[in-house]
């Protein structure tokens, strides 16, 4: 969002969510974006997204602290290939996995935590009409 705002700002003129997607896709695939008929170079617009991602992992690390009992960070989610360098940087001496396609992947997570919950529910109520506890 920050990084949207920027280019408003540069460029004069006021973004809408169809904006946001396709700088967010831009982001993702490290091309330039076309806004108001322009190509823009998202490089110089970076370091304002790494900053709110920096800032994101300073509150995690207050919680977190220095991470002795985690043995592995996974990153997912649309912003995982931005976050993953914040994380890195406060975190250098763990191994950091940035889930493939990591822009669906909570979704996918939901889904099949969602399938596992319905199959233990089924499950349960089969057991339960069976007489078994």
């Amino acid at each position: 969002m920050w990084i949207a705002r920027a280019i408003a700002r540069d460029l004069g003129v006021q973004l809408g969510l169809a904006d946001y997607v396709r700088i967010d896709e831009a982001l993702r695939r490290n091309e330039p974006v076309r806004v108001a008929g322009m190509s823009i170079v998202l490089d110089p617009y970076l370091p304002l997204g790494q900053r709110v991602a920096d800032e994101a992992v300073t509150a995690l690390r207050r919680l977190v602290q220095e991470g002795t009992d985690i043995d592995h960070i996974v990153v997912a989610g649309g912003g995982a290939w931005f976050f993953a360098h914040a994380v890195a940087r406060a975190y250098p001496t763990h191994t950091l996995t940035a889930v493939p396609d990591a822009f669906h992947a909570n979704c996918r997570g939901f889904q099949i935590a969602g399938l596992h919950q319905a199959m233990h529910e089924t499950r349960r109520r089969m057991a339960g009409a069976a007489g078994t506890p």
